[in-house]
């Protein structure tokens, strides 16, 4: 599944950033769901995959973090719009 999005930054000295998941995506992902709704995932951004788990941010909005170190090799930041490729990572679904 591949989406467009942007990198955004939650309030706050040391904020994380994230990427929003489009409902479509989230509805795919929905299977692999743990209790609490959250998923394992693979994501990819530029040439940098990485394994995260979808987290909810209430009122049925979802988001994966992207870390500094993500950021820094593929020289993106908050506001930068981005292709974001996430699938199920089959060796963390229990």
């Amino acid at each position: 599944m591949v989406f467009t999005a942007t990198i955004e930054k939650t309030p706050g000295k040391g904020g994380w950033h994230y990427v929003r998941i489009p409902d479509s995506v989230r509805a795919d992902l929905r299977d692999i769901s743990g209790k609490n709704g959250n998923a394992p995932v693979l994501v990819t951004i530029g040439k940098t995959t990485w394994p995260s788990t979808t987290m909810s941010m209430g009122e049925q909005q979802w988001f994966v973090a992207v870390k500094a170190d993500i950021r820094k090799i593929e020289n993106v930041s908050e506001g930068d719009t981005v292709s974001v490729r996430i699938a199920p990572d089959l060796e963390r679904i229990k």
